[in-house]
């Protein structure tokens, strides 16, 4: 077992940055709310990466609280610098850390846990994405490169399938996103008034026709740093927005 185990390994924001975002989400699935997520967004005035710092709570079957807490750091071109993943139960603490070195194109993949310490190293290619259980980052991978509204889009994400036990290393997954709403359309979330922009992501569909039964996760962004105001996939379950509290006048 590592002596590190419990180490900070996720540079904080720095002193040129400035926290201005924070809000909320419900989890809802056939209208039951069954977990939270609470966010805060910090920009470097300096360099202009950005630090999304997120926390999901929610009840498992036994009662216990489960805690899963991401923190998203990228650059200014929106590319993942440091992203990591801490789930919490009980007494049970596991960690996983993507670490990215943009002048060498290295990955570096964490695993942690008080039982092993398991490190990866692998090439990346110069734009991707790397999933984690939170919205509030998700979609930060449309700012990375030039938006074609007139056909779908297509985008690389890094995926764990680990959760309390190291199984597999990450895996390269694509996706293509088409932009549904041309501008900000109104959609009504607990009696708010919003504005946001309908996209639809579609799996790993480069290589094959797609047709109109296509599964897919409908998300309406907001113009905040693509913080989603709702997402719903097709098996009724949806992201909504509680609040979303603008602190600054910076984008």
């Amino acid at each position: 077992m590592s002596s590190d185990k419990n180490k900070e390994l996720f540079p904080r924001p720095t002193k040129t940055c400035e926290k201005f975002y924070r809000g909320a989400f419900n989890y809802i699935k056939n209208d039951s709310l069954y977990s939270e997520e609470s966010f805060e967004v910090y920009k470097d005035r300096k360099d202009g990466a950005f630090y999304f710092l997120s926390q999901i709570y929610s009840r498992v079957a036994t009662g216990e609280l489960l805690i899963i807490e991401v923190r998203y750091h990228v650059n200014k071109d929106y590319v993942p610098v440091y992203v990591q993943i801490k789930r919490a139960l009980g007494e049970e603490t596991v960690r996983e850390v993507f670490s990215y070195d943009l002048r060498k194109g290295l990955m570096t993949y964490l695993f942690i846990s008080d039982d092993e310490e398991v490190k990866k190293e692998f090439n990346a290619p110069p734009k991707f994405h790397i999933t984690t259980p939170t919205v509030a980052s998700s979609n930060l991978y449309l700012r990375s490169k030039k938006f074609d509204s007139t056909a779908k889009n297509y985008y690389s994400f890094y995926c764990s399938t680990n959760q309390w036990e190291y199984e597999n290393p990450p895996f390269m997954k694509n996706v293509s996103v088409q932009k549904i709403s041309s501008s900000a359309e109104n959609i009504t979330i607990e009696g708010q008034n919003l504005q946001a922009i309908e996209y639809r992501i579609y799996e790993d569909t480069q290589n094959k026709e797609d047709s109109p039964q296509d599964s897919y996760i409908k998300v309406h962004l907001s113009h905040h740093v693509t913080i989603p105001y709702l997402v719903k996939g097709d098996d009724g379950t949806k992201v909504q927005i509680k609040f979303l509290k603008n602190l600054t006048d910076i984008e």
